[in-house]
């Protein structure tokens, strides 16, 4: 009787412990001191592994970045999410902020406008000039079909924009695609990726979650280790920091950019 006694104590006082820690880890990170770093690069990916675009300023949205992987290609027939993983050629296509329009670019191909800039916010670092006089230019506003995408472990609803845009990224990539607009609240984020419990957090295209932040230290930290170099568009972020040790950024409880 004592001996059962005796561990029911003890599990007890270890369950309670268990339960008590991740509050005590919460408050710990609650009171640290704040640290001061500074913003090195901004980033949006407007088509979810196509190029990047370095910006000056950026908006936020409800689900992150304004324009960061609003857009994103699905195979035509099974309209699953395709990137560089499956399909290397995704790399070749940039994409760029000119003349007030959000614009896709591939070698030997036309340019292909994919919408109007709405938000004098976004300012890209560079702007280059593109001849638009054999630009392909469709509608700015998705106009096609609304269809169930497969996304990881995702299924949210998103618009192809049209068939131009269809046929201009099936020519560039020789496969079947569909070029497909995010819809408002149609992914909520998983509790699986740390959503405030009281609260329904939506996503765009991204893998997991709404800003990805990174460090200019912890990409020093890894290009000492390697023969050959990488750089930071290698792993996509929205956010780089700089003032910080190598992944410190990972333990951030919250970052406070000017106002926001």
């Amino acid at each position: 009787m004592a001996d059962t006694q005796w561990r029911l104590i003890t599990h007890g006082i270890l369950g309670a412990a268990i339960a008590a820690y991740p509050c005590f880890w919460f408050y710990k990170q609650w009171k640290r001191p704040h640290q001061r770093v500074a913003v090195n690069q901004l980033y949006i990916h407007p088509v979810k592994s196509c190029g990047a675009i370095s910006l000056y300023s950026a908006r936020f949205s409800d689900y992150g970045l304004k324009l960061d992987r609003e857009y994103m290609l699905v195979d035509a027939k099974a309209h699953r999410f395709m990137s560089q993983r499956s399909v290397p050629m995704m790399a070749v296509i940039r994409i760029v902020i000119s003349n007030g329009l959000l614009i896709a670019l591939a070698e030997g191909h036309p340019p292909l406008v994919i919408t109007t800039m709405q938000d004098d916010a976004i300012m890209p670092l560079e702007e280059p000039e593109v001849d638009l006089s054999n630009a392909i230019r469709p509608c700015t506003t998705p106009q096609g079909d609304v269809i169930d995408c497969v996304l990881w472990m995702d299924h949210p609803k998103a618009q192809i924009v049209s068939a131009e845009h269809d046929a201009w990224f099936c020519k560039v990539l020789g496969k079947d695609v569909h070029l497909v607009a995010h819809l408002d609240n149609s992914r909520p984020l998983a509790r699986d990726y740390y959503a405030p419990v009281d609260t329904v957090q939506h996503v765009a295209f991204p893998d997991g979650y709404p800003l990805l932040i990174t460090s200019t230290a912890s990409l020093h930290h890894l290009n000492r280790k390697l023969d050959k170099p990488v750089s930071m568009l290698r792993f996509r972020p929205n956010i780089v920091v700089e003032g910080c040790q190598p992944h410190q950024e990972d333990r951030f409880f919250d970052l406070a950019i000017g106002s926001t």
